[in-house]
């Protein structure tokens, strides 16, 4: 272990002694030329260079201060590279404030944070969501309602030579707006509905896509009432192409514009065309669809109680389970008979959302449509055929994306899962 000039060093060292056993001169130099022959000629066992100047600087008479700082710095650069490539290896993390490795009780820090993040989450619910005092969820009402007199002009009317009669301002990732853009599609009224796409901004206000101004739907609404409307402003919204003062707005409410849609369609309609409402029961099952379905994902998702999300839930899948009974026997593979209806427009945009948004968001997982409802899925899939325009009216990766990125209280990652 001490290398060769060591090893030489002691031949020489331990020579004179072999004299006083009783050698000569002659064999004392013998014996020292062969100890010194073996130790040049020995192997030298591996060691690390700073191991090697670590030696030698021990072993040099002179201990020269310069040769043990270079032997350090060379010993604290190997140690450097080391540490540098572990660091390299080992991804930096994210502590926080690292209040428990300080001692904080663990079980305190929980009950804080709770308290803190559920009142803040009451207060963000309570405007995104009103609820009832049993924590069943309220939506607001709209405020522009359809009147008589506008659906017998709308029977009356198609639309002119220069222009379209509404115009309907939309975003496809809303239900709401689906089932205006649905119907808009299903029933032709393409020359008859001018459609402004609107898209999700920052500020949880619906913006015109494209527009050079970055017009938000407050921006509309103020334009159409005079800046006398102090309410949400909401989407769909409804207006008529030919009105610029107060009063041009027709209804922002999804329910009344298909209805209107349906009268206005009805000026051209042919003899083996029928409307959207020509089933016996059709405003029942439309009520039960909408309070069950289209508003229960909802009532299940915003719910601030464990009994009103159940009610919710188990309300929304025991009426799919009678629509999956329908579909079942139906003929013509429609909800209510072997033709199109109302009914089908309400449903489609909710079941068309269920397992790739309401399940994982709304917590609506009791079942899917993909497992658990084949003839819903086959009736899903047919509907995309029914008229050309359906499909233009879907996209699910727009509606997932704001959906998961745009509802903070439910979601505050903002992540958007993966979707099969």
């Amino acid at each position: 272990m001490w290398g060769k000039p060591a090893l030489a060093m002691g031949a020489f060292v331990f020579a004179p002694l072999r004299v006083r056993e009783g050698h000569s001169k002659d064999s004392r130099t013998r014996a020292g030329g062969e100890l010194l022959r073996r130790a040049v000629c020995a192997p030298r066992p591996a060691v690390s260079r700073a191991r090697r100047v670590c030696c030698c600087a021990e072993n040099d008479g002179s201990s020269s201060a310069a040769k043990a700082e270079r032997a350090e710095r060379s010993s604290g650069r190997a140690k450097s590279e080391v540490s540098d490539a572990s660091t390299k290896k080992r991804p930096k993390l994210s502590r926080g404030l690292r209040l428990l490795e300080k001692g904080a009780a663990f079980g305190a820090l929980v009950r804080v944070a709770r308290f803190g993040w559920h009142r803040a989450w009451l207060i963000m619910m309570a405007e995104l969501a009103p609820t009832t005092e049993s924590g069943d969820y309220s939506r607001p009402a709209s405020q522009f309602r359809i009147s008589e007199s506008a659906l017998k002009a709308a029977r009356a009317s198609r639309a002119a030579k220069d222009g379209p009669l509404y115009k309907l301002y939309a975003g496809k990732s809303c239900p709401w707006c689906h089932r205006v853009l649905l119907a808009r599609a299903v029933l032709e009224l393409e020359d008859v509905v001018e459609v402004v796409e609107l898209e999700p901004s920052d500020t949880g206000v619906w913006r015109l896509a494209g527009d050079p101004e970055r017009r938000t739907m407050k921006d509309v609404y103020a334009a159409y009432t005079a800046k006398s409307y102090s309410g949400r402003c909401t989407a769909p919204l409804l207006v008529q192409c030919r009105e610029s003062s107060s009063g041009a707005i027709v209804s922002n409410e999804s329910a009344d514009i298909v209805r209107l849609l349906d009268a206005a369609r009805g000026a051209g309609r042919t003899a083996s065309e029928r409307s959207l409402y020509a089933v016996d029961g059709i405003d029942a099952q439309l009520q039960a669809i909408y309070e069950r379905v289209n508003n229960g994902v909802y009532a299940a998702g915003f719910a601030r109680s464990q009994d009103a999300y159940e009610r919710a839930a188990r309300g929304l899948f025991a009426t799919l389970d009678d629509i999956e009974s329908r579909l079942a026997r139906s003929a013509g593979g429609f909800v209510l008979g072997d033709a199109l209806s109302a009914a089908d427009i309400y449903l489609f945009p909710t079941v068309f959302r269920l397992d790739a948004v309401y399940g994982p968001l709304f917590k609506c997982t009791l079942k899917s449509v993909r497992a658990d409802y084949p003839n819903i899925s086959r009736w899903l899939r047919r509907m995309h055929g029914v008229a050309a325009g359906v499909s233009d009216t879907c996209d699910l990766d727009a509606t997932r994306h704001q959906y998961f990125t745009s509802l903070f209280p439910l979601n505050p990652s903002g992540i958007v899962p993966l979707t099969p």
